[in-house]
């Protein structure tokens, strides 16, 4: 019986198979590194878009904080900032290397990135909206707290000064300033309050103001007719005129009871945003 011969032509086939194979695997690695190296992973690209709006926005709060305006551009917010005018912070990851759209809005700023479609204006949009309302209270009720302060002490000295002198009434530090500040919170709150809670300001709004009217009775006080000037408010209280603006650079209004109010973002006395 003759004896079968090896199939060597098979062999080397299935050999050459495997080699095929295992090139096309490791060409397959090579490609999908390459993608991930040029192409980042989708997840990666949302955290950087996440965190750049985020830097933009927080660095365009501080700067209002601090000088009271935005900044126009990202140019600006960068030299107001102190952010590297050509970091990655300004970047848009869906932008093909473009920056974050950067604009002044009626209300504050808007900070945009294009979204997975790399398109503005459209519905995968990703934004940060930086109101300008609660970074203008957050300036002036530093300043607003200090005049207020001193505008109490006057009024306290001046009727310590009366009951000394033998008038009638009496009076304390601690409930001027409960009634200010009570008088003054139950204001800011008037113009959005519903009609239940206006009620309930009503009362104790009027048990702030006579608080507030006796102490003035007892001093002598008159209110001024000008908050700055000669004879004006500030004067009287012995500080600066510089001070008596509000946190969007406005001049700070009289209040019979209060001694100065601020009339906020919108410019408008009588709206929700006065303190």
């Amino acid at each position: 019986m003759k004896a079968r011969e090896p199939r060597v032509g098979a062999e080397e086939a299935g050999f050459a198979l495997l080699v095929l194979l295992g090139v096309v695997g490791v060409a397959s690695v090579g490609l999908l590194f390459a993608v991930q190296k040029f192409v980042p992973p989708l997840a990666d690209v949302a955290v950087r878009t996440q965190d750049n709006l985020d830097v933009v926005a927080n660095a365009a709060r501080e700067v209002f904080v601090r000088t009271g305006s935005f900044p126009t551009s990202l140019d600006a917010l960068a030299s107001a900032g102190g952010l590297r005018v050509d970091d990655g912070w300004r970047i848009d990851p869906h932008g093909n290397g473009r920056d974050l759209t950067y604009r002044i809005t009626t209300g504050g700023i808007r900070v945009t990135s294009r979204g997975t479609d790399r398109r503005l204006n459209t519905a995968d949009d990703e934004l940060r909206d930086v109101a300008t309302e609660p970074l203008v209270r957050t300036r002036q009720r530093a300043t607003l707290r200090v005049i207020r302060a001193v505008y109490v002490t006057e009024l306290q000295g001046a009727v310590d000064a009366a009951i000394a002198l033998g008038a009638v009434g009496t009076s304390s530090r601690s409930a001027l300033t409960a009634a200010v500040n009570g008088y003054a919170a139950a204001k800011r709150a008037w113009a959005t309050a519903s009609t239940l809670e206006r009620a309930a300001f009503t009362v104790s709004m009027t048990a702030d103001a006579a608080v507030i009217d006796a102490a003035q009775m007892l001093a002598g006080w008159s209110t001024p007719s000008a908050v700055t000037g000669a004879g004006g408010l500030m004067e009287r209280l012995g500080m600066n005129d510089a001070l008596a603006v509000d946190g969007a650079g406005q001049p700070l209004q009289l209040d019979d009871r209060l001694g100065v109010i601020a009339v906020g973002s919108d410019g408008v006395g009588g709206t929700d945003d006065d303190m």
